[in-house]
């Protein structure tokens, strides 16, 4: 039985500016960082003898887990991660002033596709972005599923 959510998985180019990014820009709390390396029995669960992997897990809130994971010596090819693509995805996080988490997002150097749209009488709101490998982000003030 399926009993709740544990974490989402992104495979990434480069740790470091990864782990910065949703960490100093985001907020995001760094819980775990591994580095593993996949021989004979414990080859079984990646399924790829000699696969070394830096793995990087970082929690916002109390239930949502990012994870990072690096291939260090097996990296395969940058996807083409159009939202109109199959297997495309988008995280999103939700905000207060989503104007002013723009504002303070772009002065750190992140890169948006639009600045915000504002809805519902300057109540509801959201703006796509990306992070260092092109992934897209959303940040949104919409919260009605949470109530």
């Amino acid at each position: 039985m399926i009993t709740g959510y544990n974490h989402t998985s992104i495979t990434v180019g480069d740790m470091e500016k990864m782990i910065h990014f949703y960490r100093d820009i985001f907020g995001m709390k760094l819980v775990a960082m591994l580095d593993n390396r996949h021989e004979g029995a414990g080859a079984q669960g990646s399924g790829f003898e000699g696969l070394h992997m830096k793995v990087a897990k970082l929690r916002m809130g109390g239930r949502f887990i990012l994870e990072l994971i690096e291939y260090v010596n097996k990296k395969g090819e940058k996807l083409d991660t159009r939202p109109t693509n199959i297997g495309s995805f988008h995280i999103a996080f939700t905000c207060v002033d989503i104007m002013e988490t723009y504002r303070q997002m772009v002065d750190k150097g992140v890169k948006f596709r639009q600045a915000p749209h504002v809805w519902d009488g300057g109540k509801e709101g959201a703006v796509y972005g990306f992070d260092p490998d092109g992934n897209r982000f959303e940040l949104t003030t919409e919260t009605k599923y949470f109530e």
